[in-house]
């Protein structure tokens, strides 16, 4: 099991289908340390459930190809219009 997969809205996925409540999860990013860049983490989540996420991630760079590791104080939740 993945560290967030017990972190899941129930609340809101009881009550949209599958595809749709993964759309309203806002996508988990950090910077990367190597190229300053925002990259997404591969994670999603509400602002409430990265707040209370436990421990360390790690996830494979989109941007420059390295493993990464962060913890909750690195990352947040990408705001965006598209939800």
């Amino acid at each position: 099991m993945q560290p967030h997969e017990n972190l899941h809205n129930f609340s809101v996925r009881s009550v949209l289908a599958p595809s749709r409540w993964w759309t309203l999860m806002a996508r988990v990013m950090i910077q990367c340390p190597k190229l300053s860049r925002n990259v997404p983490t591969g994670m999603r989540m509400t602002a409430s459930q990265l707040e209370a996420a436990p421990a360390k991630y790690a996830f494979r760079c989109s941007a420059c190809s390295e493993i990464h590791h962060w913890v909750r104080a690195d990352a947040w939740v990408e705001l965006s219009n598209k939800y």
